[in-house]
C-alpha cells in the first residue's frame, strides 16, 4: 500500500488482504514484509476510523501470532 494512493483504494487493499492470508503460500510471501504491512495498518487506521480495517488487522495480527 502506498500513502500516495487514494484513500478509498488503500481501505480495500487493507480490508482485502486479511483474506488473501487465508491462503498459506500467501501467508509464506508475505511474512518477510509483515512489520512494512503493520505499519501501513496502523497509519491508515489513524486516517481512518472503520471497524472493518480494525478487525481485518486483528485477523493479520492474530494469523502472525509468533
Amino acid at each position: 500500500m502506498s500513502d500516495e494512493s487514494p484513500l478509498p483504494v488503500r481501505f480495500q487493499a487493507a480490508c482485502a488482504l486479511e483474506k488473501i492470508l487465508r491462503n498459506n503460500v500467501a501467508m509464506e510471501h508475505v511474512k518477510p514484509h509483515i512489520e512494512k504491512i503493520f505499519s501501513c495498518y496502523l497509519l491508515l487506521m489513524n486516517e481512518l476510523d472503520n471497524e472493518e480495517l480494525v478487525s481485518a488487522f486483528e485477523n493479520i495480527v492474530s494469523i502472525y501470532n509468533e
